[in-house]
């Protein structure tokens, strides 16, 4: 998907620990690395390569092009249309608009892909016609195949379904969704078959665009996942399949790409341990920074995506863009 950044190739290992009855194992090449932020908490990118990354110290959002140079930087503390407070969550996954959740200011900022201000979507805008505005914590937001923008609000438990022109078309509370209610909401993502996967403390609840729940995945506390992404992301995916034009987005051979990925359409990420997840949670892919050879100092995972052939993880310091192999059965 990008250029090589660095001259050089630092070579690594994830080693893969069970957790279940259902393993697979993965060795992934560092290709290169590019960035430099001081507490890089959320990444996101579209089709096209571009690549934008939060850094909730210096609140700057920073947007890379495909071949990992930096291209222009927005952001500063403040409440003016290109300043944040307390930001917590980019999503650019289609290619023509990017979202910040600006949850110090209550707010989502909507930028072009140039990151010219377009819109803010705040507590008033978000209110169902005729209630009254309800006072939120917006922490992510996640964009459907059509367009639909869902923004996870963590102080109301709840999600606010936006159409592609942002007008409100549903609140759904995460108290009443019987098995799947949630206590500490962190994350929310969209598939590609249109369902919505939600992150808390000690699972993944899905529910479809109505919010009717669906099923929950059950996992190990001890993780301490904090972000959640769509493999691929479904908005990517839909526009790769629609846009015919763009035939050059495919795998390297040899490569893992997000089809062969496909029962594993969720990634979940821990400090120091970024997992594949299907549907049922039956099957899982671990891929452990404990192996990550090459890199000084203690290395934890804020963030991670999967667009084309290559995995970014997402450092407090740095982006990683990692080529993803499967290992063959008969390998030990």
């Amino acid at each position: 998907m990008m250029a090589r950044y660095s001259a050089y190739y630092i070579l690594l290992f994830f080693v893969v620990t069970a957790h279940s009855n259902a393993q697979h194992s993965l060795s992934a090449t560092v290709r290169y690395e590019f960035g430099v932020f001081e507490n890089a908490i959320s990444i996101s990118g579209n089709v096209l390569g571009d690549v934008y990354v939060l850094d909730a110290s210096t609140n700057l959002l920073h947007k890379f092009w495909n071949d990992g140079k930096e291209h222009k930087i927005i952001g500063g503390k403040g409440w003016g249309t290109t300043e944040f407070d307390e930001p917590k969550n980019v999503c650019a996954v289609f290619p023509l608009n990017v979202y910040v959740a600006d949850a110090g200011n209550r707010r989502i900022q909507k930028y072009d892909n140039q990151l010219n201000y377009i819109q803010s979507i705040n507590q008033n805008v978000a209110a169902k016609e005729g209630a009254a505005p309800q006072a939120w914590f917006p922490i992510a937001t996640a964009l459907s195949p059509h367009g639909e923008i869902f923004i996870l609000d963590s102080d109301g438990k709840r999600i606010i379904k936006c159409n592609s022109q942002t007008v409100v078309e549903k609140e759904i509370s995460l108290f009443t969704l019987g098995k799947g209610r949630l206590q500490h909401p962190k994350d929310i993502a969209a598939l590609s078959n249109g369902s919505i996967a939600v992150l808390d403390e000690e699972k993944i609840i899905f529910i479809d665009a109505y919010g009717n729940y669906n099923s929950t995945i059950l996992f190990d506390t001890t993780f301490h996942y904090q972000s959640l992404s769509a493999n691929g992301n479904a908005a990517v995916r839909h526009h790769v399949q629609r846009d015919n034009s763009r035939r050059d987005v495919r795998s390297p051979e040899g490569m893992a790409s997000p089809d062969s990925f496909g029962g594993f359409p969720l990634i979940a990420v821990a400090p120091h341990c970024i997992t594949f997840f299907s549907t049922t949670g039956e099957e899982r892919e671990f891929l452990q920074s404990s192996s990550l050879f090459g890199l000084s100092g203690v290395v934890e995972f804020r963030d991670a995506m999967l667009v084309d052939s290559q995995l970014l993880i997402l450092l407090a310091n740095k982006v990683l863009v990692v080529d993803i192999h499967r290992k063959n059965k008969s390998d030990k």
